[in-house]
């Protein structure tokens, strides 16, 4: 079981994997034509009967057939030709093979006769023993229907005959067969290695009769079918549930995990201590204990085995609301570890593929790889991501906010971090050649571009929050949330969260969208969540998915749902607190801002609600906010004189984000003192040049004529 299941975690995690040259050569021939060439080459038709929608089929295209070894099996032996069956020649086919589901493989004589049909894939290994027993004359179903039917089968037929006819999904037939196989069997019977196949067909499960006769009888069976074989199906079996559990799922008629441990005790095979590591994992995750499951990966990183680690990998996910930054980072170095010492090309592969998701989980905001874009897209060929690329210049100032605010965000990393994310300068390297290729024309511009060189979205300039920035680019990805699609599922009366934050999102956009700020955009975008959040019950409004309500659509703690975020603060979803705190925090600073750089009138009443909820949260941490308030109390006086002196005085105790807010709004501040306040005032901008980066000076500035060309 481990193996298979490390090659499914291979093949979806690696996905399109490149084998050598040299896998299964399906020629473009006709139907007719391939039963011709068979009929020339002595060899039997291979049909690959699939269709453009079936999972199934696109793993066995791309990561079984392409393999060396398939090649080298079915190349000498076959004509192998494949169809879609909903296009062309495949529609009749459908009917003429018999084709019962997808993706189904049939072995045909030249002469059109079936000989013998298999239904569903698997790995490569598995996938050749199921076809050998269509080749075998004695073993392919033509043979053993014709056999059934003169009513001459034995018991070991019967079973052989009952493999086949599940491979075929004739489940009707096959349950038949097994009813009359039944009956003739004896207790000595089942313990035969012909009659093996029965158990490994079954749904031989830890807890069925069936796993639990094997059990109590396992000396008979490991001397009859071999021990290593029952040892392996007995682990197989154990390993299956236990990943489940792993998972997170909860499983019906399975025993429980602490059952299974003591069941494993019992047991006289080689991989009895993988097993019951991982029935400790599995016990960790039911108790959602992720640190302990980190910690527990560290202790066996010396010893650990891939299939251990698989287990641990598969933890994560299944507690990904427990985990932290630092326990992926911790995971991460035991994965390096590991890929350090093992040999196997596949394993090495599958744990660089890994450690890439693991780097990615730890980081913290978006994950920029160090790749050429040809190196880029090829990594989303492989693994089926798409690429989104940052196109900026070194000169752009709203590049550099991107950068430095909105590209470090948690949130932006959790979203973007899907995509392989690359970012080159316009201006450098393969920066023009990408411009001219992509028609960037203005910075920043971002592009996401699919597995098939697609572009999926264009979109010129930044976002001044990671909320706003994710929504618009969702909103450009998304065909379900195109402008037209949206206004059609809202009227239509869908109410899901998705919507309503895309929509009302697509509305804030608008506002802006022309030079002149239309207004009524907003509001329409605020009544929509407003009329969304009052038509939610209590535990509707605290869960993860309404989130942008309080982060997007809250402008003053005064607000009605920011009232409602307050004082709930401490009930919302354990995953969400964090930014729930952070938006409390966000919008208390926003409004002490507006009274500081008189932004909003001074209205004494409402300033004292606002400073006694920044001290009843505890907001007012190392005096952030002692100055500021010191400044707009003087400023609320109406002594501008008096609140000149205190700026020159105390400007330097406030914190840098109160200093450059003050400044620039300056002008506005002194818009209504004498003119002698006014000279102080450009007086103490001119000052204060010498602090002041390039990009402020500009700004500041341009307060400085406000205030009057006479004081410059």
């Amino acid at each position: 079981m481990m193996k298979k299941l490390f090659a499914l975690l291979s093949s979806l995690l690696i996905c399109s994997y490149l084998f050598a040259q040299g896998g299964v050569d399906f020629q473009h021939l006709t139907y007719s034509e391939a039963l011709k060439k068979a009929k020339a080459e002595n060899k039997l038709v291979f049909v690959d009967c699939y269709t453009t929608w079936c999972g199934p089929c696109k793993h066995m295209t791309e990561v079984v057939f392409p393999q060396a070894k398939a090649g080298e099996f079915f190349n000498p032996r076959f004509v192998c030709v494949k169809f879609d069956m909903e296009k062309g020649e495949g529609k009749e086919l459908v009917t003429k093979l018999g084709v019962p589901a997808y993706p189904t493989f049939v072995i045909v004589r030249p002469d059109g006769t079936v000989q013998h049909r298999i239904v569903g894939g698997g790995d490569l290994d598995d996938f050749i023993e199921r076809v050998q027993l269509g080749l075998n004359e004695k073993t392919n179903l033509l043979y053993l229907t014709e056999r059934y039917n003169s009513g001459k089968m034995k018991k070991a037929e019967l079973a052989v005959y009952y493999r086949v006819l599940n491979d075929a999904y004739d489940s009707k037939m096959a349950e038949k067969v097994l009813g009359e196989l039944k009956e003739k069997m004896s207790k000595k019977d089942r313990v035969k290695a012909e009659f093996w196949s029965l158990f490994e067909m079954g749904n031989c499960t830890p807890g069925s009769d069936d796993f639990n006769f094997i059990l109590a009888n396992y000396p008979a069976l490991a001397k009859n079918v071999g021990k290593e074989k029952v040892d392996k199906f007995i682990f197989d079996n154990y390993s299956n549930v236990l990943v489940r559990y792993i998972s997170g799922l909860t499983l019906k008629n399975t025993p429980d995990v602490v059952t299974l441990k003591k069941e494993i005790e019992g047991l006289q095979i080689a991989q009895k201590d993988q097993l019951l590591n991982a029935c400790v994992i599995a016990g960790l995750v039911q108790e959602k204990n992720a640190d302990k499951v980190v910690e527990l990966m560290e202790e066996q990183a010396e010893s650990m085995v891939i299939d251990d680690f698989v287990n641990f990998f598969i933890a994560q996910y299944s507690l990904k609301e427990k985990m932290t930054k630092e326990m992926y980072n911790r995971m991460l170095t035991v994965a390096e570890k590991l890929n350090a010492k093992v040999e196997d090309g596949d394993q090495k592969k599958y744990l660089v593929t890994v450690i890439d998701i693991l780097k990615k989980k730890a980081h913290v905001g978006v994950y920029f790889e160090d790749l050429t874009f040809e190196q880029a897209l090829e990594k989303a060929k492989l693994n089926r991501q798409m690429v989104f690329v940052d196109c900026y210049t070194s000169w752009c100032g709203p590049c550099k906010y991107m950068t430095s605010k909105i590209f470090p965000q948690e949130k932006m990393g959790d979203y973007l971090n899907r995509f392989i994310c690359v970012k080159y300068d316009m201006e450098k390297g393969e920066g023009p050649e990408l411009a001219k290729r992509y028609q960037v024309k203005a910075y920043p511009t971002f592009v996401a571009i699919n597995p098939a060189e697609e572009i999926l979205m264009t979109k010129v300039g930044g976002s001044g929050s990671g909320s706003g920035f994710i929504g618009s680019i969702d909103r450009l990805i998304d065909p379900d949330k195109t402008p037209e699609r949206m206004k059609q599922r809202y009227e239509s009366g869908e109410r899901t969260a998705d919507l309503i934050s895309a929509y009302a999102g697509l509305k804030m956009e608008e506002v802006y969208k022309n030079r002149q700020p239309d207004m009524t955009k907003k509001d329409e975008a605020f009544k929509m969540v407003q009329d969304y959040f009052d038509g939610l019950k209590d535990k509707e409004r605290l869960a993860e998915e309404n989130l942008f309500i309080y982060t997007s659509y809250t402008e003053s703690p005064a607000d009605a749902i920011a009232r409602y975020m307050i004082a709930n603060r401490d009930k919302f979803a354990p995953v969400i607190k964090n930014d729930i705190s952070d938006r409390i925090k966000e919008l208390y600073k926003m409004d002490v801002l507006n009274y500081l750089t008189a932004r909003v009138s001074f209205n004494q009443q409402q300033y004292d609600i606002v400073k006694k909820g920044v001290m009843d949260l505890g907001l007012n941490k190392d005096d952030y906010y002692t100055t500021a308030f010191r400044f707009i109390e003087s400023y609320g006086k109406g002594d501008m004189d008096a609140f000149m002196t205190l700026c020159e005085k105390e400007y330097d105790q406030l914190n840098d984000d109160y200093k450059s807010s003050l400044m620039y709004s300056f002008a506005d501040v002194f818009a209504n003192a004498d003119e002698a306040v006014k000279k102080r005032a450009a007086k103490f901008i001119r000052h204060s040049f010498l602090d002041m980066d390039a990009t402020m000076i500009m700004f500041v500035a341009q307060q400085l004529m406000q205030i009057g060309r006479a004081h410059v």
